[in-house]
């Protein structure tokens, strides 16, 4: 569940994503020869997050962390 939240969540924009984006696009139509054609969404970062459909096993999960942090889990923990 929280890796669809940071997945979901990379690709959010935000104020400062456009502020920043829209500064970008502004230095490069000083440069270019023809400003109209650029566009303040070509500078809005894209990350690729890989298949949405991914299930994560949540007996793997609760396994995976109790074996970080050293506790082996009690029966009523898996369930």
């Amino acid at each position: 569940m929280w890796n669809q939240y940071l997945r979901r969540d990379l690709n959010l924009q935000g104020k400062t994503d456009y502020a920043l984006a829209q500064i970008a696009a502004e230095v490069r139509r000083v440069l270019h020869k023809n400003p109209r054609q650029v566009k303040t969404e070509d500078f809005l970062i894209k990350f690729n997050t890989g298949p949405q459909d991914e299930r994560v096993d949540p007996e793997k999960s609760k396994a995976f962390w109790f074996a970080l942090i050293a506790q082996p889990p009690t029966n009523s923990e898996l369930e």
